[in-house]
C-alpha cells in the first residue's frame, strides 16, 4: 500500500528539514532563541503539508495542501535568505538544492493530482 512515506518528495522534505534544523540547533542561544522557532515551525510544515495532501481524497483540498507547501518552501527560503545576509547562519547550496527538488516534486504532485482528476470528470 503507497502511502506518503513512499513520496519522494516527502523523503526529500524530510531530509531538507534534517539539514536545516541541525544548522539551527549549532546556532548561538540567543539566535537560537530568536529565529529558531519561526524556522523549525516553517520546515516542519513542508513535509508535513506533502503528507496532508497526499492522504486527502478531495481534489481541492490537495492542491491547496501542496500550494501550502510550496508557500512553506518560499518562506523558508526567505527565512535563510534573512539569517545568511545577517550572518546569522549559512544558508548552503544543500538545503538550496533540496528546496529545488522539493519544489520540483511538489509540482509533480500537483499535476498528478491534476491529471487525475481531469480523467475522473471526463
Amino acid at each position: 500500500m503507497k502511502t506518503y512515506k513512499n513520496l519522494d518528495a516527502w523523503n526529500v522534505a524530510v531530509d531538507l528539514n534534517y539539514a536545516v534544523l541541525s544548522k539551527v540547533q549549532r546556532l548561538h542561544d540567543a539566535d537560537r532563541v530568536n529565529y529558531g522557532k519561526q524556522i523549525s515551525k516553517t520546515v516542519f510544515g513542508i513535509p508535513s503539508a506533502i503528507a496532508e495532501g497526499f492522504t486527502y481524497s478531495n481534489y481541492d483540498r490537495s492542491l491547496e495542501a501542496y500550494h501550502n507547501c510550496l508557500s512553506h518552501l518560499a518562506e523558508l527560503e526567505t527565512e535563510l535568505t534573512i539569517m545568511h545576509r545577517l550572518s546569522v547562519l549559512h544558508y548552503s547550496d544543500d538545503i538550496r538544492s533540496h528546496i529545488i527538488r522539493v519544489r520540483k516534486l511538489v509540482y509533480g504532485l500537483i499535476r498528478g493530482a491534476e491529471k487525475r482528476h481531469l480523467m475522473k470528470s471526463a
